[in-house]
């Protein structure tokens, strides 16, 4: 049986399969002694681009808001629930 990775092949996200799984976008800064991180907000992001826009495999395209580096990766994440199920309180 051939399984389906498209999904989760670097570049292959787009906005709406993110929000179809109910997972948030974040990005984070990879320069040394930096670690800035941000949340987008995914509503707003398919209201601009769209629901097919795919996730660029190089990053988001925009300076690190804290340091201005170029570093930036995109991550993929569940939203905390704050209930305790996530190990979040």
């Amino acid at each position: 049986m051939d399984k389906d990775t498209t999904a989760r092949e670097p570049g292959r996200w787009t906005l709406g399969a993110i929000r179809e799984r109910n997972m948030q976008l974040e990005v984070y800064c990879q320069s040394e002694g930096c670690g800035w991180f941000s949340s987008f907000n995914l509503d707003q992001l398919i209201e601009g681009a769209g629901p097919d826009y795919e996730l660029p495999d190089d990053g988001p395209g925009f300076p690190c808001e804290k340091c201005g580096g170029a570093v930036l990766k995109f991550m993929l994440a569940f939203p905390h629930t704050g209930d305790g199920a996530d190990g979040e309180d």
